[in-house]
């Protein structure tokens, strides 16, 4: 008899290679999401920015508070983390003038009297913003002053009601403050100009060149890194709408369509400010 010999045999295993497009596709994904990520991570980067703004603001509009109620007048706020000793050193060291420490540049002969019977200890002790950049004001100061997290400075808004009897239209209008312990009746508030570094706008908005928003920011930039406080007296007033349409939506309220100036409380301003 004849045996029949089954042999049984394992196949041997055959394994396909990704193909070049293959490969491709899937670093291609790879980019995508990783880009994802990092837009998202900055994205929420920047909106943590803006609450520590709005933070900051709300403890140097407090500080501003307390030192208004004490002195009568709105100090510079580079002023605000000095107590009364140091403010006297700093003013005979740097020889500052009376309008040299009030914000507005406005003088008052009593003025050192004042800081000297009423100045508060270190108004913003241990809750200034955590960023500086060096500031221009005066003849020739520069001091370090308090920025936000966008390495812009803080500004401050000090805004009262011009009487109708001053206006020709009769209507009362906002006012920036033009003398000595004027009291802001309209507004008074610390602002950050946010990512764009400009009143009003989004942070992504187009800039073309028909929009003067620049003419509403207080403070400008002579040299690199080098910021110059504008004051009331200072302040650039080529047309009337920098004076009036300091806190509506554009100057379009108050001058027609076409008007091109933004300011804070535009709709969808990347601007953070606390009002006191």
């Amino acid at each position: 008899m004849t045996k029949t010999m089954i042999i049984k045999t394992t196949p041997v295993s055959r394994t396909r290679g990704f193909t070049l497009i293959e490969m491709l596709v899937v670093a291609a994904l790879i980019a995508i999401f990783a880009g994802l990520a990092v837009f998202n991570i900055v994205e929420q980067l920047n909106r943590e920015k803006e609450k520590a703004a709005l933070a900051e603001a709300r403890s140097i509009a407090t500080a501003m508070s307390f030192a208004y109620d004490d002195l009568g007048f709105f100090p510079k706020l580079c002023f605000l983390r000095y107590g009364v000793d140091e403010l006297k050193r700093l003013i005979t060291q740097d020889s500052l003038q009376a309008d040299e420490i009030e914000y507005h540049g406005f003088g008052n002969p009593g003025l050192p009297t004042m800081i000297d019977k009423n100045w508060g200890e270190k108004y913003m002790s241990g809750s200034m913003p955590e960023k500086y950049v060096r500031m221009q004001f005066g003849a020739s100061k520069e001091m370090d002053w308090p920025a936000d997290p966008f390495r812009t400075p803080y500004v401050g808004y000090f805004i009262k009601i011009e009487p109708p009897t001053n206006n020709p239209t009769g209507v009362p209008i906002p006012q920036w403050a033009d003398k000595f312990g004027d009291k802001a009746n309209y507004f008074a508030g610390i602002v950050s100009y946010g990512r764009n570094k400009v009143p009003g706008l989004s942070w992504d908005f187009p800039t073309p060149a028909t929009h003067n928003h620049n003419n509403l920011r207080l403070f400008t930039g002579p040299a690199p890194g080098n910021d110059r406080l504008f004051t009331q007296k200072e302040f650039p007033l080529a047309n009337p709408a920098p004076h009036l349409a300091i806190l509506t939506e554009s100057t379009e309220d108050l001058y027609g369509a076409g008007s091109t100036d933004y300011t804070i409380r535009d709709a969808g301003s990347d601007d953070k400010f606390f009002e006191f």
